[in-house]
C-alpha cells in the first residue's frame, strides 16, 4: 500500500495522478524490473540448464527444433546477463548504463522472439 502526498492510500489504478506526482511510481518500477529480472532468468536458465531434446519437449519449446543447441544456449546467456544486469541496476545507482544495455538488450531478444513467433506462424497459445 502507498500513500500519496496527502497521506492518502493509494491502491493501483487508482488516485494515479498523486501516485505519479508523490515519487511512489520509482517503487512500482523496481517491482515490474525485479518481476522482469525473474522471468528472464527462469527462461536464460531453462535453455542454459536443459539439452536442445529436452527443451524441445517443455509445452513451449517447439521453436527449438529450428535452432543447434550452441544458438539455444546463446540466447539462454543473453537471456540471464540481462536479468543480472536489471538486478545490478537496483543495487546501486551507478549502473544506469548497465541498466540502459541489460533493458535494450533484453527487448531485442523479444523482437527476435516475436520474430519467430510469426515466422512460425503461430497465434494461439497451446
Amino acid at each position: 500500500m502507498l500513500r500519496d502526498s496527502n497521506r492518502h492510500c493509494v491502491w493501483p489504478g487508482r488516485n494515479l495522478k498523486n501516485l505519479v506526482r508523490s515519487g511512489n511510481c520509482e517503487h512500482c518500477l523496481w517491482i515490474v524490473q525485479v518481476l522482469l529480472a525473474a522471468l528472464f532468468l527462469f527462461a536464460g536458465g531453462q535453455k542454459l540448464m536443459l539439452s536442445r531434446e529436452a527443451l524441445i519437449q517443455t509445452p513451449m519449446g517447439g521453436y527449438a527444433k529450428k535452432y543447434s543447441a550452441n544458438v539455444l544456449k546463446l540466447l539462454g546467456a543473453l537471456e540471464v546477463l540481462g536479468a543480472i544486469g536489471l538486478i545490478f541496476a537496483l543495487a546501486d545507482r551507478d549502473f544506469t548504463l548497465v541498466n540502459a544495455l541489460a533493458a535494450t538488450g533484453l527487448a531485442l531478444v523479444m523482437v527476435g522472439a516475436t520474430y519467430v513467433r510469426l515466422q512460425e506462424k503461430r497465434t494461439s497459445w497451446r
